[in-house]
């Protein structure tokens, strides 16, 4: 298979809205690209069928990237399901699945509407001190709550609540992910000698590291101790860390795999929902017809009900939309990279055509790009449409490697149905009780990183309906 020229990174990033920059399509590239960045080839893929067979058919042929292993294993270790081997991750999901059960996720909803509650009530209460309105910066709000939210779901405790810890947490995956993206734009971040260096951001992220891993280990030791406990109906997560034993081996987790686990659910359990809830937030200010629709439905199923229920939490299906459409537009993880860990073919069979990847190529498949390609079945894709996810014969069209907010095949995310449960609830009750507008004369735009954050933050007038 032809692959098309060499496609230069700084092109690449400016035409998917890197850095600030406007989104301009680049299907012109063509459905693969490949580029050098020093020693290491980059292949581009924007063909769902080849992007099958990577993620899916011969997803064992891959690992993470040397890259994204080398930045973030000093902060979530390897041994965990974000950056582990294939057998590990195998053996890692199967004792850790069960947390994410569904007769598990339902006795969460309960603590999911709790947590919410108590930061709308201080929202209430600032509002009642001002002159009816306040200037909340929504990404920040959204990564407080998530992680009250993750905390007590999965660990019983509200450790996580403190705010040192929250500022901790916030500002050492803000620094993970500058440090990510100033290695991938410059060709002298692929020596693997960078990330010893005593650089200003590796004293920054070690400082973090170390305060992060203080909360991990009281979180653990409290756990071992009896003074915290599952507050689901079955074992939360930490209980299985802890507990779960390898159905072949009979072996649990180590304590650097626990460790490991428990870090990575910290920050990847609470910032991809952040994200999401801040893009919603931002597209239903920017469409007040949808907005309105989303508050018929409110009123309709939950009624006079302060809070969603397990019973009727389903029956959202334009909120859920509306969060799908949101993380079409803006998928709070825009990028998926994997490395061949041998020599073999990608196929696209729909074509008769054939892609051969030789050890240690870097595959990226650009989500951000992928789901705005109209090629793929997305009609009209720069238009933020909810009632797209609500057509069924739409969803026939589209292939279905054409959406990935959460990835998909066996490396995907565990937590999406707790993430799209907890998003429904946050969204449902925040647009019961409250108007909201964005704050003029912002410069709002993606900052494409590892996490989709907008670059400035979100500001936005918060008021009591």
């Amino acid at each position: 298979m032809h692959l098309c020229g060499e496609l230069n990174i700084q092109s690449y990033t400016t035409s998917i809205g890197i850095n600030g920059k406007p989104f301009i399509p680049i299907i012109e590239f063509g459905d693969q690209y490949v580029g050098l960045w020093g020693p290491v080839v980059r292949l581009i893929l924007f063909n769902p069928n080849y992007i099958q067979d990577v993620l899916k058919t011969k997803y064992m042929y891959y690992s993470k990237t040397s890259l994204l292993t080398g930045l973030l294993s000093p902060i979530i270790g390897t041994e965990n399901l974000l950056l582990s081997n294939v057998s590990t991750h195998s053996r890692a999901r199967k004792m850790i699945n069960p947390a994410f059960h569904s007769s598990n996720l339902i006795s969460m909803i309960d603590i999911m509407t709790e947590e919410t509650s108590k930061l709308l009530n201080e929202w209430i209460e600032k509002i009642n001190n001002s002159n009816n309105k306040i200037i909340l910066e929504m990404n920040r709000e959204f990564s407080g709550l998530t992680l009250d939210i993750i905390s007590n779901c999965a660990f019983g405790t509200g450790i996580i609540n403190e705010y040192e810890a929250k500022e901790v947490i916030y500002d050492t995956f803000s620094v993970i992910i500058d440090m990510f993206i100033n290695r991938l734009m410059n060709l002298v971040g692929v020596l693997p000698i960078i990330k010893y260096l005593p650089l200003r951001s590796k004293r920054e992220t070690d400082n973090g590291v170390k305060k992060l891993e203080c909360i991990v280990h009281k979180l653990i030791e409290q756990r071992k101790q009896g003074k915290s406990q599952s507050l689901c109906k079955n074992n939360d997560l930490l209980d299985l860390l802890l507990t779960a034993k390898d159905s072949k081996t009979g072996m649990g987790f180590n304590n650097k795999e626990i460790r490991d686990h428990v870090i990575t659910f910290i920050l990847a359990g609470h910032e991809t929902t952040a994200n999401l809830m801040t893009w919603t937030m931002y597209q239903l200010s920017k469409h007040p017809d949808v907005l309105a629709k989303a508050r018929e439905e409110i009123e309709s199923v939950l009624g006079n009900q302060l809070y969603p229920q397990a019973t009727n939490l389903s029956q959202l299906k334009y909120i859920e939309a509306i969060l799908q459409e949101s993380l079409r537009i803006f998928p709070p993880v825009a990028l998926i990279d994997r490395e061949a860990i041998i020599d073999h073919e990608i196929h696209d069979n729909q074509n008769d055509t054939k892609i051969f990847i030789s050890k240690g190529t870097t595959v990226l498949i650009p989500i951000m790009v992928i789901h705005r390609l109209d090629k793929l079945g997305w009609t009209n894709p720069e238009t933020f449409d909810p009632t797209r996810f609500l057509n069924p014969e739409e969803k026939l069209y589209r292939h279905p490697y054409s959406y990935l907010p959460f990835s998909i095949g066996t490396r995907n995310c565990i937590g999406q149905n707790f993430a799209m449960e907890e998003s429904k609830i946050m969204l449902s009750m925040i647009l019961q009780r409250f108007n909201f507008e964005l704050v003029p004369g912002q410069n709002i735009v993606p900052d494409l990183k590892i996490a989709l954050r907008p670059k400035n933050g979100l500001y936005m007038y918060i008021s009591q309906r």
